[in-house]
């Protein structure tokens, strides 16, 4: 009988997957934003869309107007090519949450959490949530009550108190470029028929990243002590 290698096991989507529904439906309790009476309801793993399923859908409640707040598409974490990782995950997970109409939507591998409000998807932020060490119910209620607070005021103090990620450097150069490319072809391509040109794509690019970096990297010195986002 071969041994079993546990922490590979851990890196899986599948546990990694397991392991974000498990923490939140134990944060569900302490998930609640009282200003506009919000406060999360469910959350459901494994949720049908057309053809595929997204991994984890998060119910919220607002003025006893139930929809959906968040769309999360986990990843087992990639060795190389960071950014072409990300970027997929970010075109997967927006294609989840314009189907089910959310307002957020994110990116879970174990390690980082991305998280994008979905109309102009624009990026919130970038959190460190390793697996049992940062990712909690404190951390995920935190989260949730963040994107209610987010949603009302367009920024949250909830959120900037999540742990920024450990390798800016790496988030920076070889991810955040890739997925802002993601992003701005995916922008093209509904703006209009036929394949985006290259050029343009670049151009969209360089800008949607500007704005992420310019805007995190405002929220850094404005609000709460300094921290590096990026």
């Amino acid at each position: 009988m071969s041994k079993l290698d546990v922490e590979s096991v851990k890196k899986r989507e599948a546990y990694i997957d397991a392991e974000f529904y498990r923490v939140a439906k134990n944060a569900l309790t302490a998930s609640q934003f009282s200003e506009t009476r919000s406060y999360v309801e469910e959350v459901l793993p494994q949720v049908p869309v057309a053809d595929k399923k997204a991994n984890i859908v998060v119910l919220g409640k607002e003025y006893e107007r139930t929809r959906v707040l968040l769309v999360v598409e986990c990843r087992q974490r990639p060795l190389t090519a960071f950014g072409k990782s990300y970027a997929n995950a970010c075109k997967q997970a927006w294609r989840y949450s314009k189907s089910l109409d959310s307002a957020f939507f994110a990116i879970y591998d174990g390690w980082l959490i991305f998280v994008f409000r979905r109309i102009s998807t624009y990026l919130v932020g970038v959190y460190n949530a390793e697996l049992e060490r940062e990712l909690t119910d404190k951390f995920v209620s935190s989260l949730f009550i963040g994107l209610m607070e987010y949603a009302y005021r367009n920024r949250s103090q909830r959120l900037d108190s999540l742990p920024a990620p450990r390798d800016p450097e790496l988030l920076k150069k070889r991810i955040l470029p890739l997925v802002a490319r993601s992003v701005a072809r995916q922008g093209l391509y509904d703006a209009g028929p036929g394949e985006p040109d290259e050029k343009a794509v670049e151009n969209s690019a360089r800008q949607v990243l500007e704005v992420w970096l310019k805007n995190l990297s405002l929220r850094e010195s404005t609000e709460g002590p300094p921290r590096v986002f990026i």
